[in-house]
């Protein structure tokens, strides 16, 4: 949730320390990812190929998730984002 901090700037929470125990929790969390990766490259008019949404579908690596988040909004291709590392 954005917060509004004392010299007037927005701050977005730091999700990055918080881990979900179960593993119902992780699924819901790597599907929310996913999908907010799906939109925002959908959104930017970049291609998902077929092999592009299973690798993003599949998976299950919250970490590697949230870095391709991160690439989702400034990459040029897709394949730029789902570059590994």
């Amino acid at each position: 949730m954005p917060s509004i901090d004392h010299d007037g700037s927005v701050s977005i929470m730091d999700m990055s320390k918080y881990k979900p125990q179960s593993e119902l929790c992780k699924t819901w969390q790597a599907e929310g990812i996913a999908m907010g990766i799906r939109v925002a490259l959908r959104t930017r008019g970049l291609h998902l190929t077929a092999e592009d949404e299973r690798r993003i579908s599949t998976c299950q690596d919250a970490d590697q998730l949230s870095r391709w988040m991160v690439r989702a909004v400034t990459a040029a291709t897709a394949e730029e984002v789902l570059r590994d590392g």
